[in-house]
């Protein structure tokens, strides 16, 4: 039976033993001696409640969709993006507004680039180091790979000619999780100083493994 013809009227010309049965229907067990006026207002509880969940689980059309949401791509900013994927590597997404992009383009030999920079702290602006690296001309995102010893990170977008460079945006400041000073110093044949019980767990292995399979990318 539809549950759109389940109404109370309806329900007040229905004996108990019917009432049971659409009860039974819902997985509820009734008692022999259970009121019919309290048996009807189980059922049309029982009902709504089933409503409700058909009502959280309709999935909208895809015209609906369409209609209440368009994505607009870029909105015309210039800005610059980063996650840390690990204390290992960023991954960094940039996009230029149309105005950035028309002046670039008039600059003879102009590229952009992504300046990684390493800050002392969250609140001096000043870097501390820096390097660049140069981007695919149609690309807006790109892995970074990070030295060992930046604490503190941020990211700028800059272009560069022969005669001019300029910041065209900046990231926020981020704190990059540090690791094992011995896994960031460690180089093939130091001398790890490793106490007996270090030696013993086997954490020489660890560093040398470690240092083999990533660290040796850094170099």
């Amino acid at each position: 039976m539809a549950d759109s013809n389940i109404t109370r009227n309806y329900l007040e010309t229905l004996s108990f033993s019917e009432l049971v049965a659409i009860a039974d229907e819902y997985g509820v067990d009734v008692p022999e001696d259970l009121d019919h006026r309290f048996l009807i207002a189980e059922i049309l509880e029982l009902v709504n409640e089933d409503h409700d969940e058909d009502d959280e689980m309709t999935i909208s059309s895809e015209s609906d969709e369409e209609k209440k949401s368009v994505f607009s791509g870029n909105y015309n900013e210039t800005q610059i993006c980063m996650i840390l994927r690990n204390p290992a590597w960023v991954f960094v997404y940039w996009n230029l507004n149309e105005q950035d992009k028309l002046k670039i383009s008039k600059i003879p030999g102009c590229v952009l680039k992504v300046r990684v920079c390493s800050m002392e702290d969250e609140e001096n602006p000043v870097p501390l180091d820096s390097f660049e690296v140069q981007l695919a001309s149609k690309t807006q995102e790109q892995y970074i790979l990070l030295p060992g010893n930046i604490e503190f990170l941020k990211v700028e977008l800059v272009y560069s000619s022969l005669t001019q460079k300029e910041v065209l945006a900046f990231s926020e400041i981020i704190k990059v999780p540090q690791g094992c000073d011995e896994i960031f110093d460690y180089e093939p044949g130091k001398d790890l100083s490793l106490s007996p019980i270090e030696t013993l767990s086997g954490k020489e292995i660890l560093i040398k493994d470690h240092f083999k399979n990533h660290r040796h990318s850094f170099s």
